[in-house]
């Protein structure tokens, strides 16, 4: 993706990102691949680490420890934090994911239109022979299957139910307008 910012108009461009792995983590609404999308076109994601902030602190992860002792297994940065507050607080205030997005790409100077999936919660879970897992556990602390913790061969990923209605608006909306 940073190649192909370099090379076209950002402003010419609309990415449409997956939601299917958005989670809620100590009550905040995360959504990693948006955020991995507004952080890289803002020039503030790391190189060498697929999410997070460039030289972020984990201060209030490591306060957080004190009250939930698997807090840092999925690592929210300080400021990464703050977006997650932000997008917490504007679905409380009945805002869309896709308003919400823009907004936080606003605040980081992105000017690439970036458009979740779905404004709807759509969630990936792993049906393994041991339970449900929602993504995140499955990707981050399992390291998508690495782990002996699953048999891969009895696995299975399922989606929530969505409205594809919702999901080709989107596609609809970036056809119609051109970008």
């Amino acid at each position: 993706m940073r190649g192909l910012i370099t090379s076209a108009d950002p402003t010419a461009l609309t990415i449409v990102v997956n939601t299917a792995d958005d989670d809620q983590f100590h009550g905040l609404a995360v959504s990693p691949d948006l955020d991995t999308i507004t952080y890289t076109l803002a020039g503030v994601a790391p190189r060498g680490r697929g999410w997070g902030i460039d030289g972020d602190g984990f201060t209030c992860l490591d306060a957080l420890r004190r009250f939930y002792p698997d807090a840092g297994w999925f690592q929210l940065g300080d400021r990464d934090l703050a977006t997650h507050i932000y997008r917490t607080h504007r679905r409380t205030q009945g805002a869309t994911l896709t308003t919400i997005t823009d907004e936080i790409a606003r605040g980081f100077g992105v000017t690439t239109r970036i458009l979740p999936m779905t404004d709807d919660p759509f969630a990936t879970h792993v049906i393994t022979d041991e339970g449900n897992l929602e993504f995140q556990d499955y990707f981050v602390v399992n390291q998508a299957g690495l782990q002996d913790c699953l048999d891969l061969k009895k696995s299975k990923v399922e989606w929530n139910s969505i409205d594809k209605e919702l999901i080709s608006n989107v596609w609809k909306l970036v056809l119609n307008e051109g970008h």
